[in-house]
């Protein structure tokens, strides 16, 4: 059995080990461009005209970053993010924009909770904390109590971080990453694939994990980025060190869906759609990330041609209709040539009809949130740092 390991994990700040935060932490620079590129970022500018005007932004200075949310009901969304002192949680109530913090206790110091998701009466919030090392954290929220549920994770190992979390069939299926060293010395990213059952018991899912997951060539850098649950399964989406990776979860086995041909990259998110799964993240290239969608349906798997090359898939919603959130490069409107990050949302009928409502850059959006309307939670960039944003399409 391979001994756990952190000494090597993060050398800087935990801030490096999560998106931009977690993009880097998966060794996805999102920005790494050649010239070639300058044509597209042109394009790029010219389509931010044709944004749809109904979406407002609302600042939540409570947060430096959110990272994902859940509908509650009532006109109540749970957020959960980052702050200057470690994870950051509380209820959103949209109809006079007020905030309820949550107090987490010492749980996710130093770190961020990145995922949450709720069972009708429960809240579970998964993510990591920091204390010189990168322990995974995991706690349930019910009746304003908070209990710590990380036991569950550190059962297989202390360090890594929880980046998904859904509701199935009467238990709780958790994803994610685990820090470990090999005999050899060299330390590796494993998969977190974990159910736990109403009744307490949990299964080790993993093992069951279709072989695709597993690098072909040798390698055990694999991660879970993302579990989403719908009436035919849990899709699981993630990568390793050569492949995007996508199975679903029927309560019992894996489905095997494993992508022939260009898929080096990143599976960061799934939605179950009538049309199949939409999977989305970016394929790996040695100058740039390409956006990355593929539809499976039954036994077909069809790429989904997007409007923007350069960037990635960050979020996809199914509320029927399509939404999809895009991260991508481009230069600033005053013309200098120092390039930033903005957000694209994309919306459609079908997956080839899917078509740009709202462009910006300075805003990142990293999860879409579905109640009486469309939610995308992430952050703004300012001078003085960045700022928790919540976007609302009208």
């Amino acid at each position: 059995m391979p001994d756990m390991f952190f000494s090597n994990v993060s050398k800087g700040s935990p801030k490096t080990m999560t998106f931009l935060n977690r993009i880097s932490k998966r060794y996805k620079k999102i920005l790494v461009l050649v010239t070639s590129i300058i044509i597209i970022l042109g394009l790029y500018s010219y389509l931010a005209s044709v944004s749809r005007e109904n979406v407002e932004i609302v600042k939540l200075p409570e947060f430096t970053k959110v990272f994902s949310g859940v509908y509650l009901g009532d006109n109540k969304v749970f957020l959960v993010g980052t702050n200057q002192s470690g994870g950051k949680a509380g209820i959103l109530f949209l109809n006079n924009m007020s905030f309820q913090s949550i107090d987490l206790g010492s749980y996710f110091e130093g770190g961020s909770v990145l995922a949450v998701a709720y069972n009708g009466s429960s809240l579970m919030l998964g993510g990591f904390s920091y204390h010189g090392t990168l322990d995974d954290c995991l706690v349930s929220l019910q009746d304003g109590k908070v209990v710590n549920q990380s036991s569950y994770v550190r059962n297989f190992s202390q360090y890594g971080e929880v980046e998904g979390i859904t509701w199935y069939k009467g238990g709780w299926l958790v994803g994610g990453s685990i820090l470990m060293k090999l005999p050899s010395g060299e330390g590796v990213s494993l998969p977190l694939a974990l159910e736990i059952l109403g009744n307490g018991t949990t299964e080790n899912l993993c093992p069951e994990l279709p072989p695709y997951f597993t690098p072909q060539e040798g390698g055990l850098v694999i991660n879970v980025n993302d579990v989403s649950s719908s009436p035919e399964g849990v899709g699981i989406a993630g990568d390793n060190v050569q492949n995007a990776t996508f199975t679903v979860f029927d309560g019992k086995s894996f489905q095997n869906f494993s992508i022939k041909g260009y898929d080096q990259g990143f599976f960061f998110t799934a939605s179950f759609t009538p049309y199949g799964w939409l999977v989305g993240g970016a394929l790996s290239f040695s100058d740039h990330l390409s956006t990355y969608m593929i539809d499976f349906s039954n036994s077909s798997v069809t790429n989904v041609t997007l409007p923007y090359h350069v960037g990635l898939v960050d979020s996809i919603l199914y509320n029927g209709k399509i939404f999809a959130s895009l991260i991508i490069p481009f230069y600033p409107s005053s013309g200098s040539k120092t390039l930033t990050n903005g957000t694209v949302i994309l919306e459609g009928n079908s997956p080839s009809s899917l078509h740009q409502v709202f462009i910006k850059q300075g805003v990142i959006v990293y999860y879409l949130i579905e109640a009486k309307t469309v939610i995308g939670v992430g952050y703004v960039e300012n001078d003085e740092g960045n700022e928790g944003a919540l976007l609302i399409v009208k």
